[in-house]
């Protein structure tokens, strides 16, 4: 507490909490995180510094800041440490600044510029329908001609896929031009997710009282200890050191045989059972049922949910094998053939849950921001949510503007822009209800126009609108690390540790945020660019070429270059039933969402079946087992006392595994600075 604070409290004044060394501890831990994100995620291969929505960079560059600087202060100059409001603002300013660097934005925005047109090298076809799109200039570097048929091969476009050789430096005035006009739709995109997020803050946090358990996690380590302490509760719980010491000294053993090429020596974690069940029916089902690994953090935050949400999230998986096994002896296939459909169709009908069970809240906002009611004059600790709301109706209003300069129909790009919010709304809905790490739509957002064509409609939108889809389903299908997740978990950790701060702060700290989002989406356009242009291979003894394959080329492939051509050339059909499988996935979720309304001991919750299929589901599914295994042993031998004193452990696992990839990552970056060969140690999912 600075003495500033100390004079407020002594005159009965609450204190500050976003005050300048918060916010620039925040701002200069997230620029740490931009400035590594690329090198460490693409060219060194190590553990994803973000890749989640508990990010391993915030919990561990908080984790050393509460232990090495906030510590000693409060324990030797307890006027001069940070209060818990200023813990929370240094976090949320870092936790909704990695909403830009890596998957959230970045990793896949600027790709976007340069790698479909790249593709058309590879595919002439769409080289040719490219050409004849006509999209406009303002959506690309500048080039070094004006004449397109030339841009497949320019400089800019080859040296992001390898490295810079052409004269003089890296070329980052080409890339102003996107990065201005992108910008406007990215951050009318961020406006409307943060009012988004305050629409609904009230009727989540107050009227349905979600449980955010994520938010219970980054509470305990940013609560600040008692005056005089070094310590919070949490971290002085011998329980977190315990878990702690065991999870790093297990990562820093199995790191040290892999560098050594001892794997036989390693500790598994894991089991791969794959040569003993090469026959069918066990044959039909996937790779990751028989080989699968032990995720710590993903098991020590199932601890912390609701017993009926962990054994969903591994019950439909078991549920999506069993179904597996009986196609493939019915029919030798395996594939169950409308799985994307019944998504698309559970997903609609868990956002019209979500929207009927605020309805009341949703229709006031709604009348009072369309001045169709009167003005609702009671206090809001964030701002009025009809202010919200008509920020959130703008916003949306530039988005579809955006798109229809780009060349998309108006109706074609109001479609898009609402099915992204609907996309967003439910992902945030799962992890604050849920506490999901990562979650993954699979819905695209050019699905509704091939959707229709395939139940007979026909193609009700030109080429252009259905390519500016998959373009946009390009850069935002990978929603591990994702703006309202991020800022919808930094406002509930406001509504604790700014209690008794000055009237308005937290309103100030909605402003922060989007300043550090426009800080972060500088700093890592700025990075990513650098690191693209700089290795031509990643540095992992692998060589890979490009340096992120996936994210640098696969991405586009996949996500705009192959649907693109299907769609033109009308061959998008199925052999199933596309609206038999929406209609049964929307009747299958509102079946299980009323389950638990009517009844209070219902096992099953609908994130289970809206999760199968994704690569979350299949990488994690195993540690949701654990997780969930543990907390029953607990709480059935040991009740709700022995729960609540297993949580710090829980959390020691946590922080473990994230400063033991820490280790790894420090590791890496020294040792190739001495050109030396390096092992990547990958502790989490990349």
């Amino acid at each position: 507490m600075t003495n500033e604070e100390k004079a407020l409290v002594d005159r009965g004044q609450p204190a500050r909490a976003l005050t300048l060394r918060a916010v620039v501890s925040g701002l200069l831990g997230l620029s740490l995180i931009c400035g590594l994100v690329s090198y460490n995620d693409y060219t060194l291969k190590n553990t994803p510094l973000i890749g989640n929505y508990l990010p391993i960079g915030v919990v561990l560059l908080t984790f050393l800041f509460v232990v090495f600087v906030n510590g000693p202060l409060s324990r030797f100059a307890p006027r001069w440490a940070f209060s818990g409001g200023e813990l929370c603002v240094m976090f949320s300013v870092i936790l909704v600044g990695c909403s830009v660097p890596a998957s959230g934005l970045v990793r896949y925005l600027v790709p976007s510029w340069v790698m479909p047109v790249a593709l058309g090298r590879q595919y002439p076809e769409f080289a040719d329908l490219f050409l004849k799109m006509g999209l406009p200039d303002w959506m690309f570097p500048v080039f070094r001609s004006s004449d397109r048929s030339t841009w497949f091969t320019d400089p800019i476009v080859t040296g992001y896929e390898t490295r810079w050789n052409a004269d003089g430096g890296i070329p980052y005035g080409a890339f102003v031009r996107p990065f201005l006009t992108w910008g406007v739709f990215v951050f009318a995109f961020f406006g409307g997710l943060l009012s988004m997020v305050l629409v609904v803050r009230r009727q989540w946090v107050e009227n349905e009282r979600l449980p955010f358990p994520l938010a219970q996690i980054q509470m305990a380590l940013i609560a600040p200890p008692e005056r005089g302490k070094w310590l919070n509760e949490t971290l002085s719980n011998k329980l977190f050191w315990l878990a702690f010491g065991a999870v790093f000294l297990l990562h820093g053993y199995n790191g040290l045989m892999l560098y050594f090429k001892q794997d036989a020596a390693t500790i598994t974690t894991g089991f791969d059972l794959q040569k003993l069940f090469t026959e069918p029916p066990f044959n039909y089902v996937e790779a990751s049922f028989f080989k699968s690994n032990l995720f710590f953090t993903a098991a020590a935050v199932t601890f912390f949910l609701n017993r009926a949400v962990g054994f969903s999230l591994w019950f439909f998986y078991i549920f999506q094998q069993m179904t597996r096994v009986w196609l493939g002896e019915a029919t030798g296939d395996p594939n169950i053939p409308g799985q994307a459909d019944v998504h698309f169709g559970g997903l609609m009908a868990f956002a019209m849950m979500i929207i009927w069970a605020g309805r009341k809240h949703y229709k006031s906002v709604l009348g009072e921001a369309l001045y169709l009611s009167p003005r609702d004059r009671s206090e809001h600790m964030y701002g009025s949510p009809a202010v919200a709301a008509r920020v959130l109706l703008g916003c949306m209003a530039v988005m579809v503007g955006w798109l229809w300069m780009a060349g998309a129909t108006v109706p074609g790009a109001v479609v898009m822009v609402l099915l992204l919010f609907i996309l967003f709304l439910t992902l945030t809905r799962f992890v604050a209800e849920v506490g999901l790490i990562h979650a993954q739509h699979q819905v695209p957002v050019q699905r509704p126009f091939s959707f229709l064509d395939q139940i007979g409609l026909g193609k009700l939108v030109p080429i252009k609108t259905y390519y500016l889809g998959t373009q946009l389903q390009g850069i935002y299908f990978d929603a591990r690390e994702t703006l309202p997740v991020y800022a919808s978990h930094s406002l509930k950790l406001a509504d604790d540790a700014l209690e008794g701060t000055r009237r308005g702060e937290r309103l100030r700290l909605v402003w922060l945020f989007v300043f550090v989002l426009g800080f972060s989406y500088t700093l890592s356009v700025f990075f990513h660019l650098r690191n693209e242009y700089t290795y031509a291979a990643t540095l992992d003894g692998t060589n890979a070429f490009p340096i992120d394959n996936w994210g640098g080329r696969g991405c586009w492939e996949w996500m705009t270059v192959n649907p693109t051509l299907s769609y033109h050339r009308s061959s998008t059909m199925v052999a199933h039933n596309p609206l038999g499988w929406f209609a049964g996935g929307f009747v299958a979720v509102t079946a299980l969402y009323a389950g638990r309304l009517m009844f209070p001991g219902w096992p099953l919750h609908p994130i289970g079946l809206l999760m199968v299929g994704s690569y979350p589901m299949s990488t994690l599914w195993f540690s949701f087992f654990v997780g969930w295994v543990a907390k029953v042993i607990v709480v059935r031998f040991g009740g709700t006392e022995l729960y609540t004193r297993a949580k710090p452990m829980a959390i020691g696992l946590i922080v473990g595994e994230a400063l033991a990839a820490a280790m790894w990552m420090a590791t890496a970056v020294v040792l190739v600075q001495m050109k030396l060969p390096i092992t990547p140690v990958r502790i989490l999912p990349p």
